[in-house]
């Protein structure tokens, strides 16, 4: 990454800054973006790339950065050399790198996951006699990039632009200065152009550093990384194309330095925005101080702070954005709050952070989230209550909020029951799972089905259970279906006993919610069987279920041992044994 040049006073336009104001969603990412190369950045859920730009690779330099959490080396001094891959490969960290003979057969070649382009072509480029020549044409980095590809397509191609991404009037771009049109012909190409032309590259990303700029119009306007990551993936392919971007951490020039709030604000506006990948320029420039980052004791601690916990969260962050998961109302119109928000495993993330220098109070309101639960504010132990989807929060100049939010969860199938009367013993339910066998000679008349959370009433009604005989495909023995006083248990009774030696389905329909309106989930089908004597489920009527009989004779009935009682007389007699000794034989289809 080049140091920021000096630049003449230019006034950014009015246009740039209020889509800034108002951009605050966040573009929906695939889940695997780099699954195309088989050598490329891990397609691993737990993966999200943090780098640095053009650092050592002497092992203790990679040990001090892999420590605060980067996982990725960015751009390798005038290699890659055979001495750096090594030493990458033994420190086990990954690179992008320019592409040359040694990158492409190297022993150790693996450790490459990205080939990188000449850094910044869409600035104005030194000439060799002195000043400055115009930027490096598109076509002719989509050429480079076919001769990369042609070399190597494992691994996908790196371009990083300069500033002018966020910023029209940086006159480092020379001649293209205020030509913001440029960048989607070097991203994916001019398929008008005489010849057509395609991509640059795979990955696009840009720098852009406001708090260490010396010029007015950009100083300390930290929003404008943001509003660069949505122009470069409004100018890419977002089916093929992902974006990445820098992040400032140093005092590059002696003209500032971003405090560790603005860092770690300009990190999360960045991933928040739909960056896929966090770099630093850890530089310092006047003086040079090549991991200027690791002389800043403070900055060091913060960036760590900051990487570990994207890594702990890269599961939720390389899952889908919830497009509309929710809205957000800052109570000060000069401090707009932007989101994110994810639905990971039974929970929803909202991530906040608060675009201005300034305070503000923020009112959240949840998509489809009717009920009440408590946001944990992640890393602030602390936690905020959610009624009806909305809660709120205070935000300080430039803060950051991460909130994970338990999500209601739809009813649920909790249990499947047989229920019989034994006379004056009362009525048992006996649990049922998958190919349960009815013994009683009274015959299966009751199933109960509990669910986790209350239903809806209106939706539970004789439609709302379907059931079929194997025997009968197309007859459905009659039955009604009720709610008892807890509405969490649905009754079903049959219209008289199903009959003997037969197989039933049991089907909870689509159309039951619970109270909350979604449908129910869980286990939502059963398999039952009815053979009047078999007491063991054998699926046949033989003397084990004499035995199984005789040995419960004279205990308690319960939910566990009321099938031995199959004459329902509310104990387990004589004449249950005589019961089944007259069905020895009998047997399923």
């Amino acid at each position: 990454m080049r140091s920021p040049k000096r630049i003449d006073s230019t006034v950014l336009r009015a246009a740039v800054l209020c889509a800034t104001l108002l951009t605050g969603q966040a573009h929906l990412q695939a889940q695997s973006p780099y699954a195309r190369w088989d050598n490329g950045p891990s397609t691993d859920p737990g993966y999200f790339p943090i780098g640095v730009w053009l650092q050592s690779t002497s092992p203790s330099r990679v040990a001090q950065y892999q420590a605060i959490g980067v996982n990725l080396y960015v751009g390798l001094w005038r290699g890659p050399t055979e001495s750096q891959l090594a030493n990458l490969k033994t420190a086990g960290m990954q690179c992008i790198c320019s592409q040359n003979t040694v990158g492409l057969t190297s022993p150790n070649r693996d450790v490459i996951v990205g080939w990188a382009q000449q850094d910044e072509p869409d600035n104005a480029q030194a000439a060799s006699g002195g000043g400055y020549d115009p930027p490096i044409l598109p076509s002719v980095i989509a050429a480079r990039y076919q001769t990369m590809v042609a070399a190597d397509d494992t691994r996908p191609v790196f371009l990083n632009f300069g500033q002018g991404v966020a910023w029209d009037g940086w006159v480092g771009r020379g001649v293209r200065t205020n030509h913001p049109e440029d960048y989607p012909l070097y991203i994916v190409g001019d398929p008008d152009a005489e010849p057509p032309y395609g991509p640059g590259c795979d990955i696009a990303s840009f720098d852009i550093y406001p708090c260490a700029s010396s010029r007015a119009e950009v100083k300390d306007k930290i929003w404008l990384v943001a509003f660069g990551v949505d122009r470069l993936i409004s100018w890419s392919d977002n089916e093929t194309q992902t974006v990445w971007n820098f992040v400032e951490c140093t005092d590059i020039h002696g003209d500032g330095k971003a405090t560790p709030t603005q860092v770690k604000a300009e990190v999360w506006m960045s991933i928040i925005h739909g960056s896929m990948g966090i770099l630093y320029f850890v530089h310092q420039i006047d003086p040079f101080i090549e991991p200027g980052l690791l002389q800043d004791a403070e900055m060091t601690a913060a960036v760590s702070a900051i990487n570990w916990r994207i890594r702990s969260l890269a599961p939720v962050l390389n899952s889908p954005t919830v497009v509309d998961g929710a809205a957000v109302q800052s109570s000060s119109p000069e401090v707009p709050v932007d989101i994110m928000v994810k639905h990971h495993d039974e929970d929803a993330y909202l991530f906040a952070v608060g675009m201005r220098d300034g305070a503000t109070t923020a009112t959240f309101q949840l998509a489809d989230f009717p009920g009440s639960a408590e946001a944990e504010v992640i890393g602030e132990d602390r936690t905020v209550p959610v009624a009806g989807g909305a809660f709120q929060d205070t935000f300080s100049p430039y803060a950051v909020h991460l909130y994970r939010i338990p999500l209601p969860q739809a009813a649920r199938v909790a249990a499947w029951e047989v229920a019989t009367d034994h006379s004056a013993a009362g009525p048992y339910a006996a649990p049922a799972v998958d190919s349960y066998v009815e013994p009683r000679i009274d015959g299966l008349r009751r199933v109960r089905i509990t669910f986790d959370q209350p239903l809806d009433p209106a939706t539970v009604n004789g439609a709302a259970v379907a059931v079929e005989a194997m025997s009968n495909p197309g007859l459905l023995p009659g039955h009604t279906v009720s709610l008892d006083i807890t509405q969490t248990v649905m009754i079903v009774a049959f219209d008289g006993p199903l009959t003997d030696r037969d197989v039933y389905t049991l089907t909870v329909a689509g159309s039951v919610q619970g109270a909350d309106g979604q449908p129910v989930t869980g286990d939502l089908d059963i398999t039952l069987r009815t053979l009047a004597g078999d007491v063991d489920g054998s699926g046949a009527v033989t003397a084990a279920d004499i035995l199984a009989a005789r040995a419960a004779a004279g205990q308690p009935l319960g939910p566990g041992t009321c099938r031995w009682d199959v004459t329902t007389s509310g104990a387990v007699t004589g004449d249950d044994l005589l019961a089944i000794r007259r069905r020895l034989g009998n047997a399923l289809p």
